[in-house]
């Protein structure tokens, strides 16, 4: 008895005690014939879904079962397995067995499951309205990868928006934002807040006279510099206080 053959051409030799033999050949036909497809191997990034679709080849009344291979985790009766996630960057393969109560047969499928990008937009930053910075990193991203930098609105680029460092030129609080698609089509994002520090206004001259009129030198966002030095001259450049 010999069980789980294939189809095909096969051959039986005996040999007796006198070292004779001979030798006969049979053929098994195949009344029914089943073919399980689990599809083709893909990659998914890790945090997303996707479904898992079964086929097969052959007649007859079928049963699907698909299984985590190397656990006893069956996760569908059914031909498609919809929205399965995929939380942790460890690889997994899929079992799928159709079965017609005569034949069994049996694929398997692996998803590779790539890790998120690395991002860095840099680190939060102040500086005067008007100032040209560079956002980014030295690393922003993988190599090879695709950035996207928005909001584009108020975004005063002198350089390429999709570019891993583009320069900007400050001019309000805002919060920049760069998208990076690595080379296996993962997507990850970082924030970079950049506060812009209100240039200083202040009169040129006061005349403290007591009638009312200028007599207090005020100066606009001097609470923005809490370590700087004040320095009043006279008309003739003469420092004063």
């Amino acid at each position: 008895d010999i069980y789980n053959i294939l189809p095909g051409f096969y051959s039986v030799t005996a040999v007796d005690d006198n070292s004779c033999f001979n030798t006969a050949d049979t053929i098994v036909e195949a009344t029914n014939i089943i073919t399980a497809n689990a599809g083709s191997d893909t990659n998914v990034c890790v945090g997303n879904c996707l479904d898992l679709i079964g086929s097969y080849f052959g007649s007859g009344n079928i049963s699907y079962q698909w299984s985590v291979v190397d656990s006893n985790i069956v996760i569908s009766n059914d031909s498609i397995v919809s929205n399965y996630c995929f939380n942790n960057i460890n690889d997994v393969t899929f079992s799928l067995t159709v079965n017609d109560q005569n034949c069994t047969n049996t694929d398997s499928v692996t998803v590779f499951v790539n890790d998120l990008p690395l991002v860095n937009a840099g680190v939060d930053t102040s500086e005067i309205f008007g100032s040209i910075l560079t956002l980014g990193s030295i690393n922003t991203g993988p190599e090879g990868s695709n950035y996207l930098w928005t909001p584009t609105i108020n975004f005063m680029f002198l350089d390429d928006s999709t570019s891993p460092n583009p320069e900007i030129e400050v001019s309000s609080d805002i919060n920049y934002t760069v998208t990076v698609t690595d080379t296996n089509g993962c997507a990850n994002s970082d924030e970079i807040f950049i506060k812009l520090i209100p240039e200083i206004s202040y009169p040129s001259g006061f005349s403290p006279n007591g009638d009312g009129t200028n007599d207090k030198w005020n100066i606009d966002q001097i609470d923005q510099y809490p370590n700087c030095e004040v320095q009043i001259y006279n008309r003739w450049g003469v420092l004063l206080f």
